[in-house]
């Protein structure tokens, strides 16, 4: 039986069947960056719809292989784009970040606030996430 322990006011345990996946993926040396981007492709897997309207094209570009973009989105306020970066090695990735239409990249939080512009050359602690702006 499966518990949470947590000293709540709630029961503490599971009641009825609980479904578990695994995915196994043989592999030669461990490349965190690439684990992360096949495990994402089962947890959050690319729906294709049709659509119309304008082209799209990202508005920024990064020049990292190791800097996986897991969200993207236009802002709530819809007054541009937000963006959240993770660097899935142990080991700090440097990149550069530039907005394709010469705007400017802040460096935001949760709330989507501007905390402050970001370098052309930005750096990412391994295992990090960071929230941009653009």
């Amino acid at each position: 039986a499966m518990n949470n322990h947590w000293g709540t006011n709630y029961r503490q345990y599971q009641e009825g069947p609980v479904m578990f996946r695994y995915i196994l993926r043989p592999h030669q040396t461990f490349n965190a960056t690439e684990a992360s981007r096949f495990a994402t492709g089962f947890s959050q897997p690319l729906v294709i719809r049709p659509a119309s309207g304008e082209k799209y094209s990202a508005p920024f570009t990064i020049d990292s292989k190791s800097v996986n973009v897991i969200a993207f989105k236009p802002a709530d306020d819809g007054d541009g784009f937000m963006a959240t970066l993770y660097n899935p090695e142990k080991t700090t990735a440097k990149f550069t970040i530039k907005p394709v239409s010469g705007g400017k990249v802040f460096m935001s939080n949760t709330g989507e606030n501007k905390l402050g512009e970001l370098p052309e050359t930005v750096e990412l602690a391994g295992q990090e996430v960071m929230i941009v702006r653009f």
